[in-house]
């Protein structure tokens, strides 16, 4: 096994290289995601496999935009975590035929969360007080809650699973 470093837009490997082409937690960092998946398709050989993890958000366009909007105030590399029924038409539109979309939730406490970045004080404080603010209305689709003074929300993710046409 080797690795190779290279820009996930224009990969360094000729059309139909490869049986399969993973990409796990790193999509809601990309600047384009359907010029990403066009790529991820031109190296697959037909009838290759995609196969793509991350993390969700919530169909509802407002809870979207607040849950990306905190996600960005944590980790300013984040651009947009997407729903499941875009990350569907993003593959289709890039030429893939999509086979399975299997869903999971995980269980996260805000401190884990933000030990994964350290964004500075101030701006977990920020975050803090927004989630605990949303509580009674649920503005992220993640159920956040208190349970003993501790923070909790719930982290939706999928694997998605392709065929290239």
């Amino acid at each position: 096994m080797s690795f190779l470093e290279g820009d996930v837009e224009y990969l360094p490997f000729a059309e139909g290289t490869f049986d399969l082409v993973t990409c796990h937690k790193a999509f809601h960092h990309f600047q384009r995601s359907e010029r990403v998946l066009s790529e991820l398709h031109r190296v697959l050989r037909q009838g290759g496999r995609l196969t793509l993890g991350d993390t969700i958000s919530s169909e509802d366009p407002a809870k979207n935009e607040y849950h990306n909007r905190l996600e960005r105030l944590r980790d300013p590399s984040h651009v947009q975590m997407h729903s499941v029924s875009q990350l569907r038409a993003f593959a289709e539109r890039s030429g893939f035929s999509v086979e399975d979309i299997s869903q999971f939730d995980d269980e996260r406490d805000f401190e884990t969360w933000m030990k994964t970045i350290t964004p500075p004080a101030d701006v977990i404080e920020k975050i803090r007080g927004m989630m605990i603010a949303g509580i009674p209305h649920d503005p992220t689709g993640q159920n956040v809650r208190l349970v003993d003074g501790k923070l909790y929300y719930t982290r939706h993710s999928l694997v998605l699973s392709a065929l290239k046409k």
